[in-house]
């Protein structure tokens, strides 16, 4: 699986980052670093 690949994430995964981004975006976090670190999985 290729860096950034996020297709063979299951579901639970996805909701878990979705969850993760959103939490960092209310902390002010800008958005490109919110979204690497909720796909640290």
């Amino acid at each position: 699986m290729l860096p950034g690949d996020k297709s063979r994430c299951t579901s639970k995964q996805k909701r878990q980052a979705d969850d993760i981004e959103e939490a960092h975006e209310k902390k002010r976090v800008p958005e490109g670093k919110a979204v690497r670190r909720a796909w640290r999985l």
